[in-house]
């Protein structure tokens, strides 16, 4: 028994060491540190390191930043492109309207949900008659909250 509280006080630093990297590549990074980024919001079990991981996707700024996380949504699983979808939301730029309203309009449930959580974050005007369609379109329940939530959100813009 002696060994485990040295092994949690590994853990707790390798956490902690994980976090500074994701945050300092939040910070510098440029396209190239996307797919670390998405790798760790997507896979890590620690929830500090995850939303580390996810905020630091959200801030990344730079030349290409844009259109990479745009491009590399068609060459993704499930749960990175979802990390992705989040992060363009939370970027607050509305031009990437259409890309979420593409992947609201089709795909697994969970990218459903958060492409129709990041129209509602960006509230875009341009996606009121699309998100109506959607709503009207919704087949699912579980889809029409978010898809009125993101209406609300775009009508109060």
């Amino acid at each position: 028994m002696g060994g485990w509280p040295q092994a949690e006080s590994n853990n707790a630093t390798i956490i902690t060491q994980k976090n500074q990297t994701w945050e300092a590549l939040g910070n510098i990074g440029g396209a190239d540190a996307i797919p670390a980024l998405v790798r760790a919001a997507a896979a890590a079990r620690d929830p500090a390191e995850r939303d580390t991981a996810r905020e630091s996707l959200s801030r990344l700024r730079g030349p290409g930043v844009q259109a990479s996380l745009i491009s590399i949504l068609g060459t993704l699983d499930t749960p990175e492109k979802t990390e992705i979808l989040r992060a363009l939301g939370d970027r607050g730029d509305a031009g990437v309207a259409k890309v979420l309203l593409q992947h609201a309009a089709s795909g697994t449930a969970p990218v459903r949900l958060a492409a129709l959580e990041s129209l509602r974050k960006i509230a875009a005007p341009e996606t009121l008659l699309p998100l109506f369609e959607l709503a009207a379109k919704s087949g699912a329940e579980s889809d029409i909250q978010p898809t009125l939530r993101a209406l609300y959100a775009v009508c109060q813009a």
